[in-house]
């Protein structure tokens, strides 16, 4: 799927014009990194290291984030390497069932994808969440030498 794929995914899901266009932002910004090489660990150089450029105060939720804030209509939880990805995945959960009647739509970005691990721990609990409340989940990650995205099948 393409970036404008996501889109449009995201627009039928009833996310906000603004979220969506966050999202493919920071989605652009993450696509930048050497997909053989992953994302670097530290968040300030997912964004440049520019406080305007990190969404943490924007229109959507992000995870990692220092600051809290109120539930957005768009999740984004980033994991750069296999030892954040349980932690962040954990708090993408939490939040979900949160904002439960805000969030529309989740975005995975994880230059560490393990599909048989996810579905053992992670895919019940999010078709949950899909079954109960409607959220939708996509994956951004690294195949075949680039960046792709897709919805997660639950």
């Amino acid at each position: 799927m393409t970036l404008e794929g996501l889109a449009d995914a995201l627009r039928r899901a009833g996310v906000s014009e603004n979220s969506i266009g966050t999202a493919i932002t920071i989605l652009g910004n993450l696509g930048q990194f050497d997909p053989d090489k992953g994302l670097p660990k530290a968040p300030d150089d997912w964004f440049g290291g520019q406080e305007q450029n990190y969404p943490a105060r924007s229109n959507i939720n992000f995870i990692p984030s220092a600051h809290k804030g109120a539930c957005h209509d768009l999740l984004i939880t980033v994991c750069a390497g296999e030892g954040n990805f349980d932690l962040n995945t954990m708090e993408t959960i939490a939040l979900c069932i949160n904002c439960h009647r805000t969030i529309k739509a989740v975005i995975i970005a994880t230059d560490y994808w393990l599909e048989k691990g996810f579905n053992k721990w992670r895919k019940p609990t999010f078709k949950a969440l899909h079954d109960q409340f409607g959220i939708i989940f996509f994956i951004f990650t690294p195949h075949a030498g680039r960046w792709i995205v897709n919805p997660i099948a639950l």
